[in-house]
């Protein structure tokens, strides 16, 4: 019975890679590689040994729907109802483990679907900001195959939901820009905000939209001295329930508003993440505001390419270190080609939009097992950007 519900639960992803790979040709090499490897996984991960990401926070969520779960659909219901929060996630499990058992896998190959939507997301992306399938199709092949993308995408884990909202949202950022449509600008705001459901600090994002309707007005009140009055009037009343919120919410990585407004209690909140086998080291840890400025930087390269040689203590950390490098060669193909990058509009909004969003993580974590975790957040984005400048590998025969 297992192996047919899994068979069951699977399907909606295999038809899904047929669907884009008969939409897109292009895409068919990278979709069907990313589903053979991510099912891999999946089952190593189910039936093997455990893997990397897949325990932990993962079990938490887990067991705390499987709990939902067995106090039936009014109690998942009251937990949907309750709204944004980290564990959002397990009313998902719930309602699976409610219907169809209390089958792992299953979680897993929903997992799946969403993650092989974010292959298509990232293709449409960087075609949408370059104008170049080539390029899309090599940021394309990136999604597929990033190892630690790819695992976080694949556990029982809200990371997979955050990830494609956030790409779903820029999508709809860059249509928003393409055509000039204040309903794919409102789009843009409601997909993060299906996005915070799964992680608050999302929330920075629709900051960014709100910073971004701001640039755009001074910039034309500057050369035309008139303000687009239906692009204020649409960002507004976001903004307006994005700042009541703000006031009331219990954010990830900085808490509560009377808290983060508290710059010593966010500072000791962030060093008291600073602990065990994978914190920062105290040259990395901002003790006051000015510090928080003056290590921005040590902040910022630690946030992207932790652990560093002199961080590893343990095989783990060799296996992030790897991961840490891939990034800190995609941070230099981007500090290379700044001036390209920033000169192309689409990809500037882009930038600006999710500047606070990045900030929110490279100010607040204090670990780099958190901080690898996080990163994959910025993957979609990082990648879409440098597509262009991506070098082809070629095998010689």
């Amino acid at each position: 019975m297992e192996f047919i519900t899994v068979l069951i639960f699977m399907l909606p992803s295999a038809l899904l890679a047929l669907f884009i790979s008969s939409k897109y040709p292009l895409l068919a090499k990278p979709v069907c590689a990313g589903l053979l490897f991510r099912l891999s996984l999946i089952f190593i991960h189910n039936y093997l040994m455990p893997l990397p990401g897949g325990l932990f926070d993962a079990m938490a969520f887990e067991e705390r729907g499987w709990f939902w779960a067995q106090a039936g659909l009014q109690e998942i219901y009251n937990q949907v109802l309750a709204g944004p929060r980290s564990h959002f996630y397990s009313t998902h499990v719930a309602v699976v483990y409610y219907f169809f058992g209390r089958m792992p896998i299953l979680l897993n190959m929903v997992s799946l679907f969403f993650s092989l939507g974010l292959i298509s997301l990232v293709f449409l992306i960087a075609r949408n900001i370059w104008g170049c399938k080539k390029a899309a199709l090599k940021s394309a092949w990136v999604a597929a195959l990033f190892p630690w993308f790819v695992l976080y995408s694949i556990h029982a884990r809200r990371e997979v939901f955050i990830f494609f909202f956030v790409a779903a949202g820029i999508y709809m950022l860059l249509k928003w820009r393409e055509r000039n449509q204040y309903s794919s600008l409102v789009l843009c705001v409601f997909l993060f905000g299906c996005g915070v459901f799964y992680n608050t600090a999302v929330v920075f994002a629709i900051i960014g939209v709100g910073l971004l309707v701001v640039i755009d007005n001074i910039s034309i009140l500057v050369k035309k001295r008139k303000i687009k009055v239906f692009m204020v009037a649409a960002i507004v009343p976001a903004m307006a329930v994005v700042i009541y919120w703000l006031a009331n919410a219990d954010l990830a990585n900085i808490g509560s508003s009377d808290e983060w407004l508290d710059v010593e209690t966010t500072l000791d909140r962030i060093s008291g993440r600073a602990h065990g086998g994978a914190a920062y080291p105290s040259f990395a840890i901002a003790s006051s505001p000015f510090e928080v400025l003056l290590k921005a930087p040590i902040s910022f390269l630690y946030f992207f390419g932790a652990p560093f040689p002199w961080d590893i203590r343990s095989p783990y950390h060799l296996v992030a270190f790897l991961d840490g490098v891939a990034y800190l060669i995609i941070l230099y193909m981007l500090w290379k080609n700044f001036s390209a990058i920033w000169g192309n509009p689409k990809a500037r909004a882009v930038m600006i939009v999710l500047a606070p969003f990045l900030l929110s993580f490279v100010f607040t974590v204090g670990n780099f097992g958190n901080g690898m975790r996080h990163r994959q957040k910025f993957l979609v984005a990082v990648v879409v950007l440098i597509a262009p400048f991506i070098k082809k590998i070629r095998f010689r025969k």
